[in-house]
């Protein structure tokens, strides 16, 4: 009498099948549980009355609670916006939120690996942007829109339109356009990538300071200061015609009304980084069900740097060289050197320089300026 063998899988084949099974599990239990909510605690919701304003400039002026489905934080280079990215993260577990970095808009983070202004030269690379553009919308967009509620995107983008339906509130910040070039400026050459970056960085584009760059016409047309310090109006701008280089290789005045509007129509909350602490807590009280507890955690943040030495945030920090100073006293406390006078009369040059080649962010600074602190005084009072 014969006796049927039980089939048994052959040794050489048992781990790949495990493992096939085990990825398997994973993927079946991820499509159950992705869109679960993760438990929030503290203020989860808002009651709907509150949220009757649709116009997101009628939520910061009159300082309306909003429980959005999403947040985007478009993080210009430079503001503050690492330390506020930390404080969204160090929020998601409280929140219950879901942090989500989204591909860097290659035009507008200034690694050294794109030249903008040459876009403006010929038709043939304006098309090339343009196509980019529409690629890197249309993907941003559907990403948004496929993503569950209750997520936080933050990355260095321009402005890109929304629909209504995917309820996003959009936040920024804005810096004095000196202070934040210089930082920017400084951070290339002595604090980004490694070593070897660094120095192939310095290699290509020098290492003068900022106000030796400002005048010198080869090392600022080299260094495309114009165009930096013209990046905040075009973040704001976005990626409409309106925001194109001129032959100049800056962005003409159509880019700060659009910028503008952008601003009063698209974006709930756009904050100075002089003002960071008092900006916090207004984004607090606008979103609360993303950032309650965030005043809190940006003290905690504070004393964590002060403990291990580190000044808070080099992004918040004045890089510059400390214009009309030496080792800390004003020079006008004392009679002044010929070499002293040659050196002030220099560093003045270079502000004039610095301001002129900054003309169009300052134009765009002192805009939000203005509109932040005619609300601060009633939003801030928290």
């Amino acid at each position: 009498r014969t006796t049927a063998k039980k089939w048994q899988v052959p040794s050489q084949y048992r781990t790949g099948l495990t493992l096939l099974v085990f990825v398997v599990a994973v993927i079946v239990l991820y499509h159950r549980y992705a869109d679960e909510p993760i438990p929030c605690t503290g203020i989860c919701s808002i009651q709907d009355e509150e949220t009757y304003y649709l116009n997101s400039i009628n939520d910061f002026y009159n300082c309306v609670r909003r429980d959005p489905s999403r947040v985007l934080f478009y993080r210009i280079p430079k503001t503050a916006t690492t330390t506020m990215t930390n404080i969204f993260s160090n929020l998601k577990n409280t929140k219950g939120t879901v942090i989500q970095p989204i591909p860097d808009y290659k035009y507008g983070i200034g690694d050294g690996n794109i030249e903008p202004s040459s876009l403006g030269s010929s038709h043939q690379r304006m098309q090339q942007k343009r196509g980019y553009e529409n690629d890197y919308a249309f993907r941003l967009r559907e990403k948004i829109g496929q993503s569950r509620n209750r997520t936080v995107f933050e990355g260095h983008t321009f402005f890109v339109d929304l629909p209504p339906e995917y309820s996003t509130a959009a936040i920024s910040f804005v810096r004095d356009p000196i202070e934040r070039l210089a930082s920017s400026y400084y951070y290339l050459r002595h604090g980004a990538r490694t070593a070897t970056e660094r120095a192939s960085f310095v290699r290509r584009f020098g290492n003068q300071s900022l106000e030796e760059c400002a005048l010198s016409p080869g090392c600022r047309e080299k260094n495309e200061l114009r165009y930096w310090c013209s990046i905040q109006t075009l973040y704001f701008c976005g990626m409409h015609k309106d925001c194109d280089l001129n032959v100049f290789g800056i962005p003409e005045d159509t880019a700060f009304e659009r910028a503008k509007k952008n601003i009063l129509n698209n974006f709930l909350f756009v904050g100075l980084v002089e003002d960071f602490n008092t900006s916090v807590a207004i984004l607090e009280q606008l979103i609360p069900t993303y950032l309650e507890g965030a005043k809190s955690e940006l003290s905690l943040l504070y004393q964590r740097q002060e403990q291990s030495g580190e000044q808070y945030s080099a992004e918040g920090m004045n890089q510059r060289q400390g214009l009309g100073r030496e080792n800390g006293r004003d020079r006008s406390r004392r009679e002044m050197t010929k070499k002293e006078a040659e050196e002030e009369e220099k560093e003045r040059a270079a502000e004039t320089a610095l301001k002129a080649l900054c003309q169009v962010d300052y134009q765009l600074y002192d805009f939000v300026r203005e509109y932040y602190f005619s609300r601060q005084e009633v939003c801030g009072r928290l």
